[in-house]
């Protein structure tokens, strides 16, 4: 180690666990434990520690994350003793945090028994990428509506924004208009809208380019508010902050932000509040694969609040 731990020592979380590795503070220095690969299975973990000073809490280790929490750990020697997954750690949390995931096709199935014995309270589904739909939506949506947690778990919609030429706004709200139609349920997320870069859309390089991508996506969330009469979420990462600002006009809606590299969320200029955080991925027992994990910012009340009253049209 380069900073000695003290046997029995129990050191304290500073940031979420990662599939490899995740930091904590020992002596009021940060420090980054790694994982053996394919060992989530397991209890107890040889650890290598590097020592991280005066520096923001970033991932270091790649995009997947285990589905772990950690709010303690029992040092010895050469190992650490860690909590259980977080499908098991989950039920013991404060009954006031609302956790959930949202799927695409890259998810095979949805297994929504699985996601309600976990605590997981709301699954956001991809309706739309660009002008197309997602080839798992009805697969997921069919097996949503004959499950019997449908009265249990809340379920939403996402349109994934496209910046692209053959893509006009106007035809991807009506593509997600079309994919969501009839599909209600007793508590329902309001209809969200993704802002991210994607490599295959158009350049933003010039000032034009920013305001042409603004006046888009401006377009398509009045397009699909209009036609729902309900207010759209914005979900945010850093990726497309950087590049382009939020429109004054969108200032005001919720914010649904993607942050995987802080304990706490960063939020995109502008923006003094969030909905929902998508804080890293995970896998579920019952389900085969990652999926992203997210968490709710409020109490449960404010949840049933927010779901209680909204259908997809």
């Amino acid at each position: 180690f380069t900073a000695p731990l003290l046997d029995g020592e129990v050191i304290d979380l500073v940031a979420p666990v990662s599939a490899r590795g995740f930091i904590v503070t020992v002596r009021n220095s940060e420090e980054t434990v790694k994982l053996p690969p394919n060992s989530f299975a397991s209890v107890r973990y040889d650890v290598e520690v590097e020592i991280r000073r005066g520096k923001d809490l970033l991932w270091a280790f790649g995009a997947q994350r285990s589905l772990f929490t950690v709010r303690s750990l029992n040092v010895t020697e050469s190992s650490i003793e860690a909590v259980p997954p977080v499908a098991e750690v989950i039920k013991t949390l404060s009954e006031e945090q609302v956790f959930g995931v949202d799927a695409s096709h890259f998810q095979e199935s949805i297994n929504w028994q699985s996601l309600h014995h976990h605590r997981l309270r709301f699954a956001v589904l991809r309706a739309t990428y660009g002008t197309r739909p997602d080839s798992k939506l009805e697969e997921f949506w069919q097996s949503f509506e004959t499950s019997p947690r449908r009265d249990e778990v809340a379920v939403g919609f996402y349109h994934f924004f496209r910046f692209k030429e053959d893509m006009p706004p106007a035809e991807q709200a009506d593509a997600f208009l079309e994919a969501v139609a009839g599909k209600r349920a007793k508590l329902m997320l309001p209809p969200t809208v993704v802002i991210a870069r994607n490599v295959y859309d158009d350049a933003i390089s010039s000032e034009a380019e920013v305001t042409a991508f603004q006046e888009d996506l401006l377009q398509v969330v009045e397009q699909i508010e209009d036609a729902l009469d309900v207010p759209v979420t914005l979900l945010i990462g850093p990726d497309i902050t950087a590049q382009v600002p939020l429109p004054p006009a969108l200032a005001n809606r919720r914010i649904w932000v993607k942050d995987f590299s802080n304990s706490v969320p960063k939020l995109p200029n502008g923006v003094e509040d969030f909905v929902l955080w998508q804080f890293g991925t995970g896998e579920i027992p019952g389900m085969k694969g990652v999926i992203d994990l997210n968490t709710f910012n409020g109490t449960r009340s404010e949840f049933r609040d927010l779901v209680g009253g909204h259908s997809s049209g």
